[in-house]
Protein backbone atom coordinates (compact mmCIF):
# COMPACT_ATOMS: atom_id res chain seq x y z
CA UNK A 1 0.00 0.00 0.00
CA UNK A 2 1.03 3.65 -1.26
CA UNK A 3 1.88 5.74 1.80
CA UNK A 4 -0.11 8.74 0.06
CA UNK A 5 -3.26 6.56 -0.28
CA UNK A 6 -5.46 5.44 2.76
CA UNK A 7 -8.64 3.72 3.04
CA UNK A 8 -11.52 6.50 2.88
CA UNK A 9 -15.07 5.27 4.44
CA UNK A 10 -16.74 3.46 1.90
CA UNK A 11 -13.10 1.04 1.68
CA UNK A 12 -11.67 3.03 -2.02
CA UNK A 13 -7.65 4.27 -1.77
CA UNK A 14 -7.98 8.02 -1.76
CA UNK A 15 -5.10 10.39 -2.38
CA UNK A 16 -4.47 12.83 0.47
CA UNK A 17 -3.24 16.15 -0.42
CA UNK A 18 -0.36 17.67 1.02
CA UNK A 19 -0.33 20.49 3.52
CA UNK A 20 1.61 23.61 1.96
CA UNK A 21 3.72 25.16 4.40
CA UNK A 22 3.86 29.15 4.44
CA UNK A 23 7.60 30.03 3.56
CA UNK A 24 7.26 33.32 4.12
CA UNK A 25 6.01 33.39 7.70
CA UNK A 26 8.05 34.92 9.45
CA UNK A 27 8.49 37.59 7.23
CA UNK A 28 7.74 41.11 7.48
CA UNK A 29 5.04 42.34 5.44
CA UNK A 30 6.16 45.82 4.91
CA UNK A 31 2.73 47.46 3.67
CA UNK A 32 1.26 46.35 7.18
CA UNK A 33 4.40 47.93 9.35
CA UNK A 34 4.00 51.15 7.04
CA UNK A 35 0.03 51.34 8.44
CA UNK A 36 0.69 50.76 11.63
CA UNK A 37 3.26 53.45 11.60
CA UNK A 38 1.56 55.78 10.39
CA UNK A 39 -1.30 55.14 12.41
CA UNK A 40 0.74 55.40 15.60
CA UNK A 41 2.14 58.93 14.61
CA UNK A 42 -0.99 60.14 13.73
CA UNK A 43 -2.76 59.38 16.95
CA UNK A 44 0.05 60.55 18.84
CA UNK A 45 0.16 63.70 17.06
CA UNK A 46 -3.51 64.18 17.53
CA UNK A 47 -4.00 63.16 21.08
CA UNK A 48 -0.39 64.34 22.53
CA UNK A 49 0.64 66.92 20.28
CA UNK A 50 4.17 64.99 19.35
CA UNK A 51 5.33 62.44 16.93
CA UNK A 52 5.53 58.85 18.08
CA UNK A 53 9.42 58.76 18.65
CA UNK A 54 9.60 62.13 20.51
CA UNK A 55 6.16 60.83 22.73
CA UNK A 56 7.45 57.08 23.73
CA UNK A 57 11.40 58.27 24.26
CA UNK A 58 11.67 61.65 25.52
CA UNK A 59 12.24 62.23 29.11
CA UNK A 60 13.49 59.07 29.93
CA UNK A 61 16.92 59.64 30.09
CA UNK A 62 17.36 62.76 31.75
CA UNK A 63 16.83 65.28 28.63
CA UNK A 64 13.28 66.14 29.30
CA UNK A 65 12.56 68.93 27.01
CA UNK A 66 15.04 67.94 24.78
CA UNK A 67 13.48 68.75 21.62
CA UNK A 68 12.26 71.93 22.88
CA UNK A 69 15.45 73.38 24.30
CA UNK A 70 14.81 77.36 24.40
CA UNK A 71 10.59 76.79 25.64
CA UNK A 72 8.52 74.22 26.48
CA UNK A 73 4.89 73.20 24.52
CA UNK A 74 2.00 73.46 27.06
CA UNK A 75 -0.05 71.34 24.67
CA UNK A 76 2.73 68.67 24.25
CA UNK A 77 2.83 65.21 26.32
CA UNK A 78 5.23 62.64 26.45
CA UNK A 79 4.52 59.14 27.75
CA UNK A 80 7.39 60.09 30.73
CA UNK A 81 5.07 63.16 31.74
CA UNK A 82 2.08 61.24 31.96
CA UNK A 83 3.50 58.28 34.12
CA UNK A 84 6.39 60.09 36.27
CA UNK A 85 5.68 63.80 36.04
CA UNK A 86 1.98 64.97 35.00
CA UNK A 87 2.27 68.41 35.50
CA UNK A 88 6.27 68.82 33.86
CA UNK A 89 6.54 69.85 29.83
CA UNK A 90 2.82 71.68 30.18
CA UNK A 91 1.39 74.40 32.51
CA UNK A 92 0.14 73.53 36.06
CA UNK A 93 -3.71 74.43 34.73
CA UNK A 94 -4.27 72.18 32.06
CA UNK A 95 -5.12 68.86 33.04
CA UNK A 96 -4.47 65.74 30.51
CA UNK A 97 -7.63 65.80 29.16
CA UNK A 98 -7.52 69.34 28.54
CA UNK A 99 -4.11 68.56 26.45
CA UNK A 100 -6.03 65.76 24.89
CA UNK A 101 -8.87 67.73 23.88
CA UNK A 102 -7.41 70.70 22.76
CA UNK A 103 -5.06 68.57 20.65
CA UNK A 104 -7.51 66.71 19.07
CA UNK A 105 -9.47 69.69 17.87
CA UNK A 106 -6.17 70.97 16.41
CA UNK A 107 -5.29 68.42 15.16
CA UNK A 108 -7.49 65.33 14.75
CA UNK A 109 -8.82 65.99 11.18
CA UNK A 110 -5.53 66.19 9.44
CA UNK A 111 -4.47 62.93 11.15
CA UNK A 112 -7.59 61.20 10.30
CA UNK A 113 -6.78 62.19 6.71
CA UNK A 114 -3.62 60.89 7.04
CA UNK A 115 -4.52 57.71 8.29
CA UNK A 116 -7.17 57.63 5.45
CA UNK A 117 -4.65 58.49 3.22
CA UNK A 118 -2.13 55.90 3.85
CA UNK A 119 -4.95 52.91 3.54
CA UNK A 120 -5.81 54.07 0.27
CA UNK A 121 -2.70 54.71 -0.71
CA UNK A 122 -1.65 51.18 0.53
CA UNK A 123 -4.63 49.42 -1.35
CA UNK A 124 -3.81 51.45 -4.73
CA UNK A 125 -0.22 49.64 -4.73
CA UNK A 126 -1.25 46.58 -4.15
CA UNK A 127 -3.75 46.77 -6.63
CA UNK A 128 -1.11 48.13 -9.36
CA UNK A 129 0.35 45.00 -8.58
CA UNK A 130 3.77 46.70 -7.54
CA UNK A 131 4.11 43.67 -4.27
CA UNK A 132 4.99 40.81 -6.73
CA UNK A 133 7.73 42.87 -8.44
CA UNK A 134 9.01 43.93 -4.83
CA UNK A 135 8.75 40.47 -3.70
CA UNK A 136 10.82 39.33 -6.26
CA UNK A 137 13.67 41.92 -5.75
CA UNK A 138 13.51 40.90 -2.15
CA UNK A 139 13.77 37.10 -3.01
CA UNK A 140 16.84 38.33 -6.01
CA UNK A 141 18.51 40.00 -2.99
CA UNK A 142 18.36 37.04 -0.47
CA UNK A 143 15.80 39.14 1.75
CA UNK A 144 12.86 37.20 0.71
CA UNK A 145 12.38 35.28 4.01
CA UNK A 146 12.75 38.25 5.63
CA UNK A 147 10.04 40.75 4.10
CA UNK A 148 7.08 40.69 2.41
CA UNK A 149 5.31 43.03 0.05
Amino acid sequence: MNMAARRGRKGQFKKTSRRRTNKYKGAVNVPNAAVSLVTANALTQSMFGTNLRTFLLDGWMGDEGSRYQNFNNSWEMTLAEMLMKPTQGRSADYSMGDVIKHNLSTHGAQQAMAIVGTKLAVGAVKKLGVGRSANKLARSIGAGKMVKF
